[in-house]
């Protein structure tokens, strides 16, 4: 491996808005990097005729709790999380088949939308990510190994980056896309923490 540069071989991809999806996953294709992805994302990739591997198929559990549970599985944070340069991490990988994850590509349910469009209580709360922001803090923490993407319009830069590198991500550009994804995520933190101090002082239900 080039001296703190990382090949791309595999992307786990779950996003809630499906903008621009389509030629990043083109261009991940032509890159030669796989991609598993779960939920209503794998059915938009395998829609748009590209093969994915479903999370289901690593996990080995469906779904649950109607959506609420879908990537909150050791099989998947060890994938990403994983110190590559652990020799206990990677025994630990080997002894139950888990592959690591170069590239998390996950954006977070619409809150502030909901919020916004005054939709009652259970609807927010539905729309507060939890499964979401798990990836992208587990990514953006493993910056040393694995490039987050935390927004749609980051797309071009990543193909941009990756080509120019042969498919692989620098430790600079991997330190920067964690930067934004942890500040993305402080953001939603926020709002989420603003609407509960709103509803503890009214009669929202």
């Amino acid at each position: 491996m080039k001296k703190n540069m990382v090949k791309i071989r595999k992307a786990l991809i779950s996003v809630s808005n499906k903008s621009g999806l389509k030629k990043f996953v083109e261009d991940l294709d032509l890159l030669g990097i796989k991609i598993i992805a779960s939920g209503g994302t794998a059915d938009y990739v395998k829609d748009n005729g590209f093969n994915v591997i479903d999370i289901e198929a690593i996990t080995g559990f469906p779904e649950l709790l109607g959506g609420r549970v879908k990537t909150l599985h050791p099989k998947i944070h060890s994938a990403i999380l994983a110190d590559r340069e652990n020799k206990n991490h990677i025994k630990d990988l080997k002894s139950f088949e888990i592959d690591t994850v170069d590239l998390v590509v996950c954006d977070l349910y619409p809150f502030s939308k909901a919020v916004l469009e005054n939709k009652n209580y259970d609807y927010c709360v539905e729309n507060i990510d939890i499964g979401g922001i798990t990836l992208l803090r587990g990514a953006a923490k493993n910056f040393k190994y694995v490039t987050v993407v935390s927004d749609y319009s980051q797309y071009e830069e990543v193909i941009k980056h990756l080509s120019e590198n042969d498919g692989f991500s620098t430790y600079d550009f991997r330190l920067q896309m964690a930067y934004k994804a942890f500040n993305y995520s402080s953001n939603y933190d926020f709002q989420i923490s603003k609407w509960f101090s709103k509803i503890n002082k009214s009669d929202f239900h």
